[in-house]
């Protein structure tokens, strides 16, 4: 894994804890929490996904 797909999952995690923070705050913003956090999951899966991908097509 290169630095940048290490740095992409750190700001996913980041994105995650605000989210969960948004979601605690259980106000107006807590639909925006719980939609930031499914994205930011979403996304970290994703990521993760296409490294692992990467990975196995240069194997071959």
């Amino acid at each position: 894994m290169t630095s940048q797909d290490w740095l992409v999952l750190i700001v996913a995690a980041a994105v995650v804890l605000l989210s969960l923070i948004l979601i605690s705050a259980a106000g107006e913003v807590y639909g925006l929490g719980i939609a930031l956090f499914i994205v930011a999951v979403v996304f970290a899966f994703y990521w993760i996904k296409r490294v692992f991908d990467r990975i196995d097509a240069a194997r071959h």
